[in-house]
């Protein structure tokens, strides 16, 4: 019996089904990395920032990092500092699909509390 015909077929259609979940399993571990960097990147900047609570060090801080500010938000409070970003990054595969971009955003909070700062996401 003669199988080829069947082999041929079978590959022909789970290719481009393994080149779709390749492609997603891409687009999704870009925008992890990016939503990973901005969290650490927007602690780090309460941890050193927050007896400062100057909005263009905060500023000069995200830009270092190459992370874009057209949606950063700075809420200075007595004891709280809030600092909230967002951005889009262009999806690679997800074209494909319809989705030309991804939202990155992250909203985070330090408060002081018996002399230590803590910092929570919102």
């Amino acid at each position: 019996m003669n199988s080829k015909g069947q082999t041929l077929v079978m590959f022909i259609i789970f290719v481009p089904i393994f080149l779709l979940l390749f492609a997603f399993m891409v687009d999704t571990s870009f925008l992890i990395e990016e939503k990973i960097k901005l969290t650490h990147v927007t602690k780090d900047i309460l941890k050193t920032t927050f007896d400062l609570k100057d909005q263009e060090t905060i500023k000069a801080l995200y830009e270092k990092n190459e992370i874009p500010i057209k949606n950063l938000k700075i809420t200075f409070d007595d004891a709280e500092v809030h600092l909230a970003n967002s951005y889009e990054i262009s999806s690679i595969f997800g074209q494909i699909i319809g989705l030309k971009k991804y939202k990155v955003k992250v909203q985070m909070k330090a408060i002081l509390k018996n002399d230590q700062l803590e910092i929570y996401k919102e």
